[in-house]
């Protein structure tokens, strides 16, 4: 946590006239839970390029998704694994490989880079690029979904082709690394790159499954949204949707060098932007990736070699439309930063991981930084947090965030093969937030309802009450208190000291125990 992020919370409690203590800065490192081995295999596991490992429900539950290269031959199959209040799963495999129809020997390389979105509603989508089509010669995109409340089904009944990029059947036109994003209204949005126009130079294209809708599965491109026209190859691109529904896309385009672009998608007309360039004075550019926060403001950060060694890049776009007037620099060329993934939890707090070579570009690591509502980044890399301490290169993070909590996934070569590595930084004791179905508790909160100005928190046991966190039903953090008697008094404003609207509210102590609020009109 920021000095400034503490200075915010700490201004915005003593204005509610709730907070009596609280702690940051040094002691930000041990927020962070242990490194977890989830794989645990003696094949190769694969993160994927997509940004999209690791996803979180509203009920709190933690999903990993990646490709193991375990098939048949040393194929890839796709397996998950899910953390709930009952600790971590056994892993599923809920993609398994697939012969090539009708048949390529030597290519049948299986489904790789798998990637996952939730839904507000609780769903769970999963898009994969799969080989069984004809091998090497035409990979497709495909997708499967796990209903809320229910489970994968792992038959090959259950896999849906989204994509038919040859018409007819021609050898060496793909569709590559699928990018998922959802929508508030839950409309789904999946974008890749294509080799169906050109062989040799992809374009982006998306597709869009409606809230309540299914997919077009029309054969043919007309079913499919394309972004880019461009005479050089672009690939790589990452996804964000705001609070309309708008679905934000950048890409990385071997146009005139290798420039980040950037195209919006209107969430009323379904048609895309024309695309415009993000940076400034690059010319080798890697994959960027993209974030919306509580502002609208987009944010775009990307890895470029234009001062020698590779740093991040980074720039904004107001929900307006403008674009901020330089991209900056946000890391040191020396340090050889690349692979940004970028989320933006419910504070507007954007959260920041990739991959550098501070310590030795033989062996990186993977770093976690934020950004405060507003602020700037920190280009120092001082406020930085290790979170891989390997012996083996760490690579290819994913980050995703719910109320206030941080969840990193990344491939890791520590155990001479290449696995699947979880790490966490909870608010609270746990990572599962309290969710509508929690009924008792050791908390007492008084009086329950609530029509008036304030609220008394105490435990059951009379023991103290440490820190205590507010989420709202859809598990968005919306305030806090911390107490260092037996109680304390809160005035149900967020932290903003605007006092929260009616409805159900839940509140969670530092040990994990839990109570439900509701609030009056």
């Amino acid at each position: 946590m920021s000095a400034r992020a503490v200075l915010r919370r700490v201004a915005a409690g003593l204005a509610a006239g709730l907070l009596t203590s609280v702690t940051g800065g040094a002691a930000a490192a041990a927020e962070w839970g242990p490194e977890t081995n989830l794989s645990q295999t003696a094949t190769d596991s694969e993160t994927g390029l997509n940004h999209r490992g690791v996803a979180v429900l509203a009920d709190g539950s933690v999903h990993v998704v990646w490709a193991e290269r375990d098939g048949p031959d040393a194929t890839y199959r796709v397996w998950t694994r899910r953390r709930d209040g009952s600790g971590w799963r056994a892993p599923e495999r809920i993609v398994d490989y697939l012969e090539t129809d009708p048949g390529n020997p030597g290519d049948d390389i299986g489904a790789k880079y798998p990637a996952l979105v939730p839904t507000p509603s609780g769903d769970l989508h999963l898009f994969w690029h799969d080989y069984r089509v004809a091998g090497i010669d035409n990979v497709e995109v495909f997708w499967k979904m796990r209903p809320a409340g229910g489970a994968w089904n792992p038959d090959r009944s259950a896999d849906v082709r989204l994509t038919t990029s040859q018409h007819p059947e021609v050898n060496g036109e793909n569709s590559y690394v699928p990018v998922p994003a959802a929508s508030p209204d839950g409309s789904v949005h999946v974008t890749w790159y294509d080799y169906r126009f050109d062989g040799w130079n992809a374009e982006i294209l998306s597709k869009t499954r409606p809230a309540g809708g299914s997919w077009d599965l029309a054969p043919g491109d007309a079913a499919d949204e394309r972004i880019t026209t461009d005479p050089g190859h672009s690939e790589l691109v990452d996804t964000a949707t705001d609070a309309a529904g708008n679905l934000h896309a950048a890409w990385r385009s071997l146009e005139g060098g290798a420039r980040i672009r950037h195209a919006v998608r209107d969430a009323v007309t379904g048609t895309w932007s024309a695309p415009t360039t993000v940076d400034l004075a690059g010319n080798v550019a890697g994959a960027p990736a993209v974030a919306v926060d509580g502002d609208g403001t987009l944010h775009v950060v990307w890895p470029d070699s234009r001062a020698g060694g590779r740093a991040l890049f980074a720039r904004t776009r107001s929900a307006a439309g403008a674009w901020s007037p330089a991209d900056v620099a946000i890391s040191r060329p020396e340090d050889g930063a690349d692979e940004p993934s970028l989320s933006a939890d419910g504070n507007g707090t954007l959260h920041l991981v990739f991959s550098d070579g501070r310590h030795s570009l033989l062996n990186r690591e993977v770093f976690h930084r934020e950004r405060d509502p507003g602020g700037a980044w920190d280009s120092t890399g001082a406020t930085d947090t290790r979170l891989s301490n390997a012996s083996g290169s760490s690579s290819r993070p994913s980050v995703a965030t719910r109320a206030g909590s941080v969840f990193v996934v990344w491939r890791d070569l520590r155990d001479g093969n290449h696995e699947i590595y979880f790490r966490e930084r909870v608010e609270g004791a746990t990572g599962v937030v309290a969710s509508p179905g929690v009924t008792a508790s050791a908390l007492i909160v008084a009086p329950n309802p609530v029509r008036g100005s304030a609220v008394r928190v105490r435990r059951a046991d009379a023991g103290a009450l440490g820190r205590v966190l507010a989420f709202d039903a859809a598990g968005r953090r919306v305030g806090s208190l911390t107490a260092a008697g037996d109680g304390a008094l809160w005035n149900v404003r967020d932290e903003r000291g605007r006092r929260l609207r009616p409805g159900t509210y839940f509140l969670r102590a530092s040990d994990g125990e839990r109570a439900r609020l509701t609030v009056l009109r």
